[in-house]
Formats: structure tokens, sequence, C-alpha cells
């Protein structure tokens, strides 16, 4: 084997794919921490008879390509300038590179391909966008200003010496370190970076021109990969005599304690360091394989795991639809790319995909977006620094996922009985629950995953109760909590399997009396099951309160547009009471307090209808009350001009949202027809916000409009009146009115 290929390959390959280039996700193997690292001795000499690279007019974001000014915006895509050998890095071969505006050395082959931020990478206002960085050999510079990188100077390469022993080197002559500090002076520093053709080290050698230790300013350079774990740093701000190499980068890349420092004070290095790393050399492959490999799927997930084995350093996931043949085995010195969404060709040995490549005591990866009834076929393959496959001892797993959820499942509502139909090809599972997840905005229940000898009337671990396990295509349900969505989910069941996701459908029984919708019961910030709205953008809904954190009901009216909150069809009744809690908080504008003095910031006070607290209300302005018959038309039943609730104090720096305190109301309905709804209607001038809670529509009592029901002769226990609970031991005590007896209305 030429020795050129019997480098280890490095951490995180430099340019490779476009589609590579996309996913910001990506991870390669830490293979970057096992270089060797040391101090070299080939001092900086500058270069005579090199290439020029043009580096005028340069843009925060930009890439210097062959015949350019350097003024391209990223993305760009071309040939690079040659390095003049095949250059072997992260077990891969280059032969071309281009540099950045912040120093960075870009590698490609063909053409270079960079689709990234080349700005100042390692600038300490910059540690965020570390994630998504690609690779390159980086002299990096930095200074007090994130978007200066250094400047002025000369930038030029060169390539020399024999055929299997050339060296390309990259010059960066007399940059000036940025330094915004008056106390302070600017640095200046030359650095070349050496690439080796015979066994692909990598050198850098430095130069100080003018002190970069008193400047307050510096540069980061090394080896650094796709994630912040993954890189071998130098920083020219020494914090002692020692030169270190940290094992590996746990913690922020800007910490100075994971670098390799040199320091001012230590008299060898004379200021003009020389460092070189080195890669591994041929290893054999690890003997034992990865073990406890195992494979759970959990919805549309499948989450893979296994331990590292022993006398590895790392491991090596492959994932593939059909069993593993030898074209599926990774290549000895070629180092991979990690793509859990397994899409792009650049992560792909034969047919399997590479899913996970790291050094971790128990590698972890999770695929998302798995098709039913398909069969994963797994590989974990231990690995050395080289890298060196233990392909002919891999440890190897398979799962057949979940078969698919029934096609559809539908539920249709009739006073408080439900009639569930579905469409499987399998027998099925089916499971109801009133409770649904926290913060969530659409209508499903909260519930866990059943077993495939789940019965009705069993309990689901983590949320659900069963009510039908069979073959049929559909069964019924009874109600028992008026008012409040009831949420329902269907799973196909083959053999020990149960589909990994179900079919869901939601219900509310129809309106009775009392008709009490438990806000709290609807999922957050969406309209409630069969109550309508007249906006898509502008309507009520169950929301949390932001200073109290109780949820009440939501929403806003603005320069006179008409907001509405419709109930459901209510059954016949008649002289039936609306009750409500509401607040309102209008949004106001910065202004002086006529007492104080003192500016009022933005924020919000008590609410008010018109556009000023003063200007009398229009006709169309105020919160409205309506009862909306079946066949369209209105009657006003009545309208609130004022709210008179307050907001907790607030001051000129501190403004309280959502603190408003309700106020109670009750409006007198009538009779309210069968299929009649009650609309809430609210209209301001300025932007008001309105809570309501405690809703409720009561039949009054004496309501006589409801079918007879023969009162029983001998009451005993407690009942229920109009909501409220007597005793009636002594019917002839009871006044007339609704009861309901045992879930049957009754009518005296």
């Amino acid at each position: 084997m030429d020795k050129r290929y019997s480098i280890k390959a490095a951490a995180c390959g430099a340019i490779m794919a476009s589609a590579l280039m996309l996913c910001p996700a990506l991870t390669y193997a830490g293979n970057v921490r096992q270089y060797t690292f040391a101090k070299g001795t080939k001092t900086y000499t500058k270069l005579t008879d090199a290439t020029a690279i043009p580096v005028s007019n340069w843009l925060t974001q930009s890439v210097v390509f062959p015949g350019e000014d350097g003024t391209k915006v990223l993305p760009h895509k071309a040939q690079g300038f040659p390095i003049g050998f095949s250059f072997r890095y992260a077990g891969r071969d280059f032969d071309q590179f281009v540099i950045s505006n912040a120093g960075w050395i870009l590698l490609g082959k063909g053409e270079v391909d960079f689709k990234g931020y080349a700005g100042s990478a390692f600038n300490t206002s910059q540690v965020s966008e570390l994630q998504g960085f690609y690779l390159g050999i980086n002299p990096i510079t930095y200074g007090t200003s994130a978007s200066t990188p250094a400047r002025g100077g000369s930038i030029s390469y060169k390539t020399e010496g024999e055929e299997g022993k050339r060296v390309c080197t990259v010059q960066f002559d007399k940059l000036i370190l940025d330094d915004e500090s008056p106390l302070q002076e600017k640095g200046i520093y030359s650095v070349q970076v050496r690439m080796y053709e015979e066994d692909g080290k990598i050198e850098y050698a430095f130069k100080e021109d003018l002190t970069t230790y008193c400047s307050g300013t510096g540069f980061y350079a090394g080896l650094h990969g796709w994630d912040g774990t993954d890189a071998l740093l130098l920083t020219s701000r020494g914090l002692g005599k020692a030169t270190t190499v940290s094992e590996k980068r746990d913690g922020s890349l800007l910490d100075p304690t994971t670098y390799i420092n040199w320091d001012e004070n230590d008299a060898d290095m004379e200021y003009k360091p020389v460092y070189t790393f080195t890669p591994t050399e041929e290893k054999a492959a690890p003997e034992a394989a990865p073990t406890a490999l195992t494979l759970q799927q959990s919805g549309k997930s499948v989450k893979i795991s296994c331990q590292r084995a022993e006398g590895s350093e790392a491991t090596m996931i492959l994932v593939s639809d059909r069993p593993f043949t030898t074209a599926d085995n990774p290549v000895y010195g070629v180092t991979y790319p990690a793509d859990p969404s397994m899409t792009l060709d650049a992560a792909k040995v034969g047919n399997a995909r590479v899913v996970y490549y790291d050094d971790a005591d128990a590698p972890t990866v999770t695929l998302n977006s798995i098709s039913d009834s398909s069969t994963l076929y797994v590989m974990a393959v231990s690995v050395n620094g080289y890298p060196a496959y233990g392909i002919n001892n891999a440890a190897k797993a398979e799962l057949i996922t979940a078969q698919a959820a029934p096609e559809w499942v539908n539920a249709a509502v009739k006073g408080n009985e439900v009639q569930l139909t579905w469409k499987s090809d399998f027998p099925v599972i089916v499971a109801t629950t009133t409770e649904h997840p926290e913060k969530t905005r659409v209508y499903k229940g909260k519930f866990g995953q059943p077993t495939s000898t789940a019965a009705a009337g069993d309990d689901i671990a983590d949320g659900g109760k069963v009510i039908y396990a069979g073959s049929e295509g559909g069964c019924s349900f009874t109600i028992d909590t008026p008012n409040v969505p009831v949420y329902f989910r269907v799973w196909t069941v083959n053999g020990t399997t149960v589909s990994a996701t179900g079919a869901d459908a939601a219900v509310v029984a129809d309106a009775t009396y009392p008709f009490i919708p438990q806000v709290e019961n609807w999922p957050l910030y969406t309209v409630p099951l069969t109550w309508a709205t007249n906006s898509k953008d502008v309507g009520f809904f169950p929301a949390i309160r932001d200073y109290a954190g109780d949820i009440a009901v939501r929403g806003w009216s603005s320069n006179g547009s008409v907001t509405t909150l419709t109930t459901p069809a209510l059954p016949q009744g008649s002289e039936g009471v609306l009750k409500f809690e509401f607040a309102a908080e209008t949004v106001r504008d910065a202004e002086q307090d006529p007492e104080t003095g003192l500016m009022m910031l933005k924020g919000s006070e008590a609410g008010y209808f018109s556009d000023t607290k003063e200007t009398p209300l229009s006709d169309d302005q105020g919160l409205f009350v309506e009862i909306q018959h079946a066949d369209g038309t209105t009657v006003q039943k009545g309208r609130i001009e004022k709210y008179d609730g307050t907001m907790v104090v607030f001051n000129n720096t501190d403004y309280n949202d959502d603190s408003s305190s309700f106020q109670e109301e009750t409006v007198e309905l009538g009779n309210i027809a069968k299929d009649s709804k009650v609309v809430i209607k609210v209209c301001t001038g300025k932007t008001t916000k309105f809570f309501l809670r405690n809703i409720s529509i009561e039949a009054t009592p004496g309501n006589t409009a409801v079918e007879s029901i023969a009162l029983p002769t001998a009451l005993k226990g407690i009942y229920s009146i109009t909501g409220v609970k007597i005793n009636a031991d002594n019917v002839d005590t009871l006044p007339a009115g609704l009861y309901i007896v045992d879930g049957k209305k009754v009518v005296k």
C-alpha cells in the first residue's frame, strides 16, 4: 500500500459533495482527536516565487477562487487553487483548495464546494455559529470585533519537493489583527500552513512581527471537525508554561483550557512556534464487536443503541433495507460522515447508510420518519483510529417496524352516544381519554402504547382506557363527561405487534343543560371543539394568562374588527341565563403620567371599547350577547359597554400584561329555541384583549320546556337541581324545575 494511503483519516472531512454540505446536522467521528501533536522544527521562512492570492475588498462572508477578487458571497462552487498532488485528508483525496477571508483553507477534489459561513468562525462572538461549520485547515484570526477578519498583509501559496514528498505551503504574511481597545496595540503575525504528500502531515509555522500576546488579540488555528467537540486548536493566548493537548473537547471551543497553549515566557519558542499534526499510522482492525445492540421503536422513530467494544476507539452504525453483503463494508482508511436522516449519498456504503460514527462509550442514534411495515437491518462495527473497521466481528440486528395504522377513523355523536367506525386491514385496539398533552394545539388525546393483548376495560400505561379490541369495523361509546372533549385512538394489531401510530378522532357530547364548558379540558390556542369563531386569525381560544398562569378563553379586537365566539347548538329550553366572567386589557402607547410626570412605556391597561377611555361608544362597539336561531336570524340579548376591572399595579418600567381582574356578568337569554346558539361578540376601536372564564348557560328555575318525565314519588339522597345539590328527602319541599336524577332529566 502506498504510504500516502496508510494515514489515519481526520475527524471531519473537508468539503465533499454538495448534498453533504447542505446538512449541518451531520457529524463525523472524532478522528481529529487521534492526530498526534508535537512541536515542529522547520520555522517560518518566507516563500519566494510563490503564487499570490488576491485579498483586496473582501466581504465578511466570502471565499477566494482563482481569477476572482475575493468578493464572492457564499454559497459558491468552482475550481480552486491546485495543491499540486493528491493530499489525503479525512479519508479522502483532495487536489484543490480555496481560502476564506478569515483564513479558512477549504479542500476539494476537481472543484471546491463551500456552502457555509466563512467569516471569523472562532471569534468569541461567533461561538453560537459553530454547529454546521465545515472542515478546513484553518488559521483563524480573531479580534474584539466579530465581523472583522484579519486584514492587511499578503496571502500566497507554493508547492515544492520531489514526487511523493511534495509539500504545499499556504502563507499568510504580516496579517493585522484588529483591536478596538485604545489601551492595546495591534498585533501583526504571519503563519504558514503546510500540507505533506508523504504522510498527510499538517504543519503550522508562526512568526510574530508585532506582539500579539500583549495586544489583547490573537488567533486560533488547528484542525476542526463538524461539531464543537471535534477539534485540536492552537491559541496564541498562553495560560501556562506547559503545552498540553486536551484528549477530548467537551466544553466550549472558546474555553482556553481545552486548547493547546503556548506561553510568551517559554523562551525556547522565540515567538516562532511550529506545531505539527500527524495522522495515526495504519492499525489492525478491532477484534471485538460492539455489544448490547438493541432496536426500539416509538411512534415513527427507531432508537438504536449499543456499547462500544473494549479496545476500540469508535463505533460505526450502518442501516440498510436488505441483508448486508460485502459490498456494504466500509473501506479501510476512509472516514465516513454520519447521516441519521439517511438521505445523503456521501454517507452511503454500498446499499447501507452510516447513521452513527463516533467514540461514545454508549453509542445512541434515533432514526425518524421510519416507514410502516418495513425491515431495518442494522450493523454496529468497531473502529480503530486508522480507521480500520472490525467488519469480521460486527454486531447485527434487524427490526420489522410496526404495520400501518388504520386508514381512517370516524366518530359520529348524537346526544352522548358516539358511533366509531374505522378502516383497517388488521384487528384493532380502540381507547379513549379526556386528557390531552399539555400545550398541545391539536385535538389529540394523551395515550400510551397498548400491548397486543390489551382488552376492553384495560388501562394503558401513560394514558387511555381500552374500550374495544377485535376485528369489527366499528363500536359505540357512551360519553359521561358532557361539555368536555373526548378523544379516541385506534391502533392495528398483527399478532404480537401493535402499530406504532394510531388514527385519532375527537368529539364533544351534544350540548346539555347546564352548559358549562370546562375550558382547561380543551387544547390551548385552539378554538373549542364544536364552538365557532368568525376569523381564522383573530378568534377566541383557551390560553394561559401570562401573569397569573390561569387558563381562560382569550380573544381580541382592534380597529373596529368584530370577533365572536359561538356555542354549539343548544337543546330546547326556556328562560335561559348566560353567566360568565370577563377581563379586558387595552394596549396603550408610551405616554406621560399626568400625576408623576414620568413616561409610561407601552403596555396594557384596564380595557375599554372606544378609541379612548373618554370617547363615547359607537353603536357597534362593546361586548354583545346574542341568540342565533337555527334559521340564521339573531336577537341581541345584552350589551356590556364598560369594563370596571383593574390591572395589577405597574410602573414606568414594568407592565404586567394578562393581569386584569375578572368581573362577573349575567345575561338573561329568555326562551331558547331548540338548536339555537349563543354568541359572544366584541368590537373595539383600539387593540383590546379579552379573557372569558366560568362560562355557563343554565335553565332558569321553573323552566318546563323540556320533555316531561314522571317525577319519582319517593326521592331519597342528594340530587342536582340547576347545578346545586339539595337534600330531596321530602319531595313536597322541592320547587318546580328541572331535576337530574341518575343522569335523567326530571321535570316537576
